[in-house]
């Protein structure tokens, strides 16, 4: 079997279940997909997939292919790392990944800044959660919150995890209040997430009388939510602070065990360029 990429090809659709969601995966269309199936089958002399209702189901012989293949997968993502890790150009792509929420209040001034000094770096801005990324080689910086990074990961705590409650003034106004006398207010409506850090105690705490107003599941929604009026909202104050649409509740906090990272592949920490936008940063006025 020459053309190994094909692999790539089968793995997706093991993964995805259909040829369609691979070749949303692979960012190719349907046609390229197939073809490269059918190819990697007329080499194999085999079938790889049970074409059914659900989806693609590998067959036996592809379940026993599924190991080796893998195998072939990490070493062409080891090739390209260690392929990178030997480049002292201070030009090329830098693919960067953050959660979204820290990509449009923290990160986005961070990179303006270095597309202004390194104008030969193309930046390439991915809103994701997945640690993966980076061990997949679908990234070659990592902004996350973590409480301890993967061994194969190199990095630096940059901040502590800290967050506030906030609202919009409009919220306050509507309701008689200031940011400084917000918390005792008690029966002020509130805005729930699924990360909450301190669900059931601050509410409790500070809105008794006060209920859920709703919920959200990423605190893109929360923000919002919270621009809007709806409520009171638990934030990280990188992110809370540089909303100018809300004020900071004085007289709440809460520290996490996480903190904010910035993380590379180990192979990758002799590479110019990520190590010149580790650097800024590192040094960025806004995470120290």
């Amino acid at each position: 079997m020459e053309d190994w990429d094909d692999y790539r090809y089968f793995l997706a659709v093991v993964r995805e279940g259909s040829i369609a969601a691979a070749a949303q995966l692979l960012r190719v269309n349907d046609t390229t997909v197939s073809r490269r199936i059918s190819a990697l089958e007329a080499a194999l002399d085999t079938r790889l997939f049970d074409r059914r209702r659900t989806g693609f189901v590998p067959t036996a012989e592809a379940a026993s292919l599924i190991p080796a293949a893998e195998e072939i997968e990490a070493g062409a993502k080891r090739i390209a790392r260690l392929t990178l890790a030997q480049d002292r150009r201070l030009e090329g792509p830098l693919r960067v990944t953050a959660p979204l929420v820290l990509l449009r209040y923290v990160l986005m001034p961070i990179a303006a800044q270095f597309a202004a000094r390194y104008p030969g770096i193309t930046l390439h801005l991915q809103g994701a959660d997945e640690i993966s990324n980076l061990i997949n080689r679908e990234a070659d910086v990592a902004i996350r919150v973590t409480a301890a990074p993967m061994d194969t990961l190199h990095g630096y705590r940059i901040c502590d995890a800290v967050s506030g409650l906030y609202a919009a003034p409009a919220l306050l106004a509507r309701c008689g209040l200031d940011a400084a006398s917000a918390l005792s207010a008690q029966d002020l409506e509130w805005i729930a997430q699924e990360d909450d850090g301190a669900r059931g105690t601050w509410q409790g705490r500070f809105f008794p009388a006060g209920r859920q107003v709703c919920h959200c599941d990423n605190k893109v929604t929360a923000i919002g939510a919270a621009l809007q009026g709806m409520g009171v909202v638990e934030l990280p104050v990188l992110i809370g602070d540089a909303e100018p649409g809300l004020e900071r509740l004085p007289g709440f906090t809460a520290t996490s065990d996480k903190g904010i990272w910035v993380l590379y592949h180990r192979d990758l920490r002799n590479t110019a360029r990520v190590r010149a936008f580790v650097d800024m940063v590192r040094s960025a006025p806004t995470l120290g």
